[in-house]
């Protein structure tokens, strides 16, 4: 373990930087965070019309990537506790005044593939029903027949507390699906 002392010439104290073999330390406290730890994949060996990651706790984000063909679909994403999937009118996404059913990951007309991520936070959150629960950000680039384009999306989720389980929906015929939990 090494350490560099760096000296304030101004007001102030000066600060130390160092490690301990595993993290680097700022004054002693670990530094840097937002390790990612892969929770699970799914691999796309066959049609299958939904991906499902289910169990996910112990985390306040959640960061999945997406490179999945589909077979000219939309692709969208809902919020469940122990695979139970809440299909009420409890999703907005930015274009969405009032709620829909579901996420939309992918409803553009190029729909042959989606490739790219999904950031959500606050996935369990344990809240009153008038505050949002849980958000999603999307960058993914899609797939057509003749033309390609990146979709930019976010939303957030108003429904029940203490979810534990994504699902998405579309017809799926290769690729692959990870999702990982992001430590602070």
């Amino acid at each position: 373990m090494g350490k560099i002392q760096i000296d304030h010439t101004g007001s102030g104290a000066g600060i130390t930087l160092s490690s301990d073999g595993t993290a680097l330390l700022l004054d002693g406290a670990a530094v840097g965070g937002g390790s990612m730890t892969l929770i699970s994949t799914a691999n796309i060996t066959s049609s299958v019309s939904s991906i499902e990651f289910t169990g996910a706790t112990g985390y306040t984000q959640y960061f999945l990537m997406l490179q999945v063909a589909t077979n000219y679909t939309n692709v969208t994403m809902r919020f469940g506790i122990d695979g139970v999937y809440d299909s009420g009118l409890n999703y907005n996404n930015l274009t969405s005044v009032t709620g829909t059913s579901e996420f939309n990951i992918n409803t553009s007309s190029s729909k042959y593939g989606v490739h790219g991520f999904v950031n959500i936070t606050d996935l369990a959150r344990a809240s009153t029903s008038s505050y949002q629960r849980a958000s999603f950000r999307e960058s993914v680039n899609v797939h057509g027949s003749s033309n390609n384009s990146q979709l930019e999306n976010y939303g957030g989720y108003w429904g029940q507390q203490g979810n534990n389980s994504i699902q998405l929906l579309g017809t799926f015929v290769g690729g692959s699906a990870s999702l990982y939990g992001i430590s602070k």
